[in-house]
């Protein structure tokens, strides 16, 4: 007995698959079951491309499997749609706050000063499509490099947030992170030549920079990535996210002691 009425189509090489996942059983409307996984998804033609066990491929539509099924492969077709360019794009932009100031020790003619700027991340994510995303997630993981804080070995620290919003269809939508804090702490001090003249000059102690952020874009309720960007373009080549670790209490703002 065939099971699904299926059109065969012609395997192509070059298919995309965004899914890395396991044959698993699926099941139509009448409890036949096939062993199978999602390659592609037309949303114009609202049609599924599978591939077999047995390694054949087919289109079908996804209203031939059961409830259960159904259910499974709208969540998938939304993070694959989510993944692809020609249905949501992103932009983002840094936003640099004004320098904050603290005094820190005073010492005859030495003085220490900590100043920070305020750094946050707007990312920008436009759905070109008909889908309707519903709630995404988004996180971010800032790394930071430390040079001069003699403090602690580590020269790089990172931070991270995670932003909700509603991804409708054909729409923008703005999702903003918190504010991190990057800190310079500088030496102010005077000389004197003995004749009067007073010489005033500052030195950099230490700094913090922004090595660069990487982005994770997610289905509200899943823990898949659907879209992982970053900034600069090619900070992903350098760094992976799970090399990043994150910094807890004090130690996030060590220059302020």
């Amino acid at each position: 007995m065939k099971i699904f009425a299926l059109t065969i189509i012609v395997a192509h090489l070059c298919l995309p698959s965004y899914c890395d996942e396991e044959y698993r059983s699926f099941s139509d409307q009448q409890g036949r079951t096939i062993k199978a996984k999602l390659l592609f998804f037309d949303p114009i033609k609202n049609k599924l491309t599978i591939e077999r066990d047995n390694r054949s491929r087919s289109t079908v539509s996804p209203s031939v499997f059961c409830v259960e099924d159904q259910n499974y492969i709208n969540k998938w077709t939304k993070a694959y749609l989510l993944k692809d360019k020609r249905n949501v794009t992103y932009s983002i932009d840094e936003n640099v706050g004004d320098v904050i100031y603290h005094r820190g020790v005073e010492e005859q003619n030495l003085s220490k000063f900590t100043r920070y700027r305020n750094h946050s991340f707007t990312i920008e994510i436009k759905n070109k499509s008909n889908v309707d995303f519903g709630n995404i997630r988004l996180e971010c993981n800032l790394l930071i490099n430390r040079q001069g804080y003699r403090n602690t070995e580590d020269n790089m620290y990172c931070e991270s947030d995670t932003s909700f919003c509603e991804l409708g269809p054909l729409s923008t939508t703005s999702i903003k992170t918190k504010k991190f804090k990057l800190f310079e702490r500088y030496i102010q001090a005077t000389d004197s030549d003995g004749n009067g003249n007073i010489d005033s000059y500052e030195l950099k102690d230490a700094i913090e920079e922004v090595e660069g952020v990487i982005f994770r874009l997610y289905l509200a309720d899943d823990t898949d990535v659907s879209l992982e960007f970053c900034e600069p373009s090619g900070f992903l080549k350098k760094f992976h996210w799970n090399e990043f670790q994150p910094r807890q209490g004090k130690e996030k703002s060590g220059l302020m002691k």
